[in-house]
């Protein structure tokens, strides 16, 4: 079966829009059972809370071997947590990233756990580096604390690699951080598609691009429009 992915520019060719291809991903994922409760997610990503009773084992903000931290932070133990404290973002720019040596190439499902506060940010951005590139997703930190773990979605790792999870304050109101958790769901990985490769193909006006960030050695950008100007993928 060939999975057929493609994009075109409607309308007339005067509007001086254009259409750009670099990659296409796909990913397998493995499926849970009905959450328990939903937190707001970016994309397609969808975070998720799960009940603690038989939770993975945690990397936790207070080991140095997991977590690094920028910005000024302090630390609490008053609201439920993991081991001996959690840790609370105090300005703008405080940073926190959990680092973790991927041992087995496959996919993961990936957990936080946080701090639970009225005064949290609502709309916290969680960047995760893959096998590919960074992706991201968004939780509400004014719910949904320790002991629930929020599934913030499944990604792709190699072995050997340094997977990243990281997230900052970038308003008034604080963050936190208290553990992180990796499930591996397959031994399979998602993979990509290079638009330079022959299973792309891009008709019309398209020309390859070196300019902006970009996977591989360069980039489609295809100014036609309508029927006869497209990009084309099969994978």
């Amino acid at each position: 079966f060939n999975a057929v992915v493609d994009w075109e520019l409607p309308g007339d060719t005067t509007s001086g829009k254009k259409i750009t291809a670099d990659i296409i991903v796909f990913s397998f994922v493995t499926p849970t059972p009905t959450p328990t409760a939903t937190a707001t997610a970016t994309a397609t990503a969808t975070a998720t809370a799960t009940p603690t009773p038989s939770s993975p084992p945690l990397f936790d903000a207070e080991d140095s071997t997991y977590a690094t931290f920028e910005g000024s932070w302090g630390t609490n133990a008053a609201l439920p947590h993991n081991e001996a404290n959690y840790h609370y973002s105090m300005g703008i720019g405080a940073k926190v990233t959990f680092h973790l040596n991927i041992t087995s190439t496959g996919t993961y499902r990936v957990y936080i756990a946080h701090a639970a506060f009225p005064s949290r940010d609502e709309n916290v951005k969680i960047t995760v580096t893959t096998n590919t590139w960074p992706q991201t997703t968004t939780v509400d930190m004014t719910e949904n604390g320790f002991p629930t773990l929020l599934d913030i979605g499944t990604y792709s790792f190699t072995e050997g690699m340094i997977a990243n999870v990281s997230w900052e304050q970038v308003t008034s109101s604080s963050v936190s951080a208290d553990a992180i958790a990796f499930v591996k769901v397959s031994d399979r990985i998602g993979y990509i598609v290079d638009g330079e490769n022959s299973c792309c193909t891009a008709k019309g006006n398209t020309v390859v691009y070196d300019v902006l960030d970009h996977y591989g050695d360069g980039y489609f950008v295809c100014t036609g429009s309508g029927a006869g100007h497209d990009i084309h993928y099969v994978a």
